[in-house]
């Protein structure tokens, strides 16, 4: 494929990246009814909603690292049967966690914000879960959100030293992680990686969790953020939340099928304990 672009007059033209979407003739993004928001810096976020048997709760996925645009988890949030909305960052190379300006994250949030008020549900009636980058956009705006749980999968949360372990630990292994840094504070110092690390934790440590559930896999020996899941519960001594934890042996990519087989046992465990609701294999 070839692009050619004519240009005639006088300024600046800036050309960002350039993508080949097939077209669905106004249908949707990706999948029929599927959606794309952009910011005032063209940062990109693209979701999917199906409101299922419009009985709460409101499920909603955070797709992971995807070079592939489009939306991750469908099938597996469709068998549960209830509404959910799927959420999928295409920038950079494979997703930039769900960070941007002001702009962006507030647009972000109205999606989430507008899929509750279409259901006539509040945030206590929804569940946020998402795997590995997907992990740490759930966790982000939870803090904004307060839901009713948050479901999680090999989280990545100290984003400053996913980025710098790509030097030490794992070179070669996750370059976007150097993407992230820079978009996001702007360059690849110590005091840019500790910016980055805080960026989530300045939110969390004021979020009100006293009545959301946490349900966290984690991988024992993970080479992008190895201490994850042991700053979380540090974050969160004192308070009366309850979090439930499994470690598994290996780096972040080994056993994903053990991860997000207890993914789905705590999803369906919550929606039976805490919804009422009967999970069966189609939903």
């Amino acid at each position: 494929m070839s692009v050619q672009i004519f240009v005639k007059g006088r300024g600046r033209a800036e050309i960002g990246p350039i993508h080949h979407r097939s077209s669905r003739l106004g249908a949707g993004q990706f999948l029929p009814g599927g959606q794309r928001t952009a910011a005032s810096d063209r940062g990109e976020v693209i979701h999917y909603f199906d409101p299922g048997d419009c009985r709460p709760p409101l499920m909603v996925y955070f797709s992971g690292y995807r070079t592939a645009e489009g939306f991750e988890g469908n099938m597996m949030m469709r068998s549960f049967g209830t509404p959910f909305l799927l959420l999928a960052d295409p920038r950079l190379e494979g997703g930039a966690f769900y960070l941007g300006e002001k702009d962006y994250e507030e647009r972000l949030a109205a999606i989430i914000d507008s899929t509750l008020e279409t259901l006539g549900f509040s945030p206590d009636q929804m569940v946020m879960s998402g795997l590995s980058m997907g992990a740490f956009g759930a966790l982000y705006y939870s803090c904004r959100f307060h839901p009713h749980a948050v479901v999680l999968g090999k989280p990545l949360i100290n984003l400053g030293h996913v980025a710098a372990n790509e030097r030490r630990l794992r070179p070669g292994g996750f370059p976007t992680s150097l993407d992230v840094l820079r978009m996001a504070e702007g360059g690849l110092e110590p005091e840019h990686v500790q910016r980055l690390n805080d960026r989530i934790w300045r939110r969390f440590d004021t979020a009100d969790f006293r009545d959301t559930v946490f349900a966290v896999a984690y991988m024992k020996q993970d080479d992008y953020d190895g201490s994850a899941y042991e700053d979380m519960l540090r974050h969160l001594e004192g308070r009366q939340i309850t979090v439930v934890g499994k470690g598994l042996d290996g780096r972040h990519n080994d056993n994903t099928s053990g991860i997000v087989s207890w993914f789905m046992s705590q999803l369906t465990r919550i929606l039976r304990q805490d919804f009422k609701r009967e999970v069966t294999k189609n939903g």
